[in-house]
C-alpha cells in the first residue's frame, strides 16, 4: 500500500509527516507501508533488489521494540523486531529526544522513517512517530 503525502537536512527532517503538508498539495512524496519482517526479508533475499525498491525512499511500520539506544556517534535509535537476531533500526533526530526518552522496550510504534540499506540491521533514518 502507498501513502502519497508532501516534502520539505540535517537536523531538520525531511520526513514527509513531519512536514505536514497535506496530500492535495502538488509536491508528492511516497510512503510504502511495509511490516518489519517483510522489510528485513527483502533484504535477506536479495539486498540489491530491496535497495532498488526502498532505499532513500520513506516506510511506514508498526512493529514491537527489541532495544532503545544510542550509537557511538550520540544517536538516538530505536530497534524494531524483524528476525531472531536482527531488525530494523530507526534512527531519530535530536528534535524527537523527548518522544523517544518515553517509549518502553517490548511497545508496539508506528514509525514514517527513511530506508539507508542493510548493515546486519536494515537502518533507517529522518523517523517520525506516528
Amino acid at each position: 500500500m502507498l501513502i502519497a503525502l508532501g516534502a520539505g537536512a540535517g537536523s531538520q527532517s525531511d520526513n514527509p509527516v513531519k512536514q505536514g503538508v497535506s496530500s492535495s498539495q502538488s509536491s508528492k512524496v511516497e510512503i510504502i507501508e511495509v511490516t518489519p519482517s517483510a522489510l528485513f526479508q527483502s533484504y535477506q533475499d536479495n539486498e540489491i533488489k530491496a535497495d532498488n525498491t526502498y532505499k532513500n525512499r520513506y516506510v511506514k511500520m508498526t512493529g514491537r521494540i527489541d532495544d532503545i539506544g544510542k550509537d557511538i556517534l550520540d544517536n538516538m535509535y530505536v530497534t524494531l523486531v524483524a528476525s531472531d537476531f536482527f531488525g530494523i533500526q530507526v534512527y531519530f533526530n535530536d528534535e524527537d529526544a523527548n518522544a523517544v526518552s518515553n517509549l518502553n522496550k517490548g511497545a508496539t510504534i508506528t514509525v514514517v522513517c527513511k530506508v539507508e540499506g542493510l548493515m546486519a540491521n536494515v537502518l533507517c533514518k529522518d523517523a517520525a512517530l506516528m
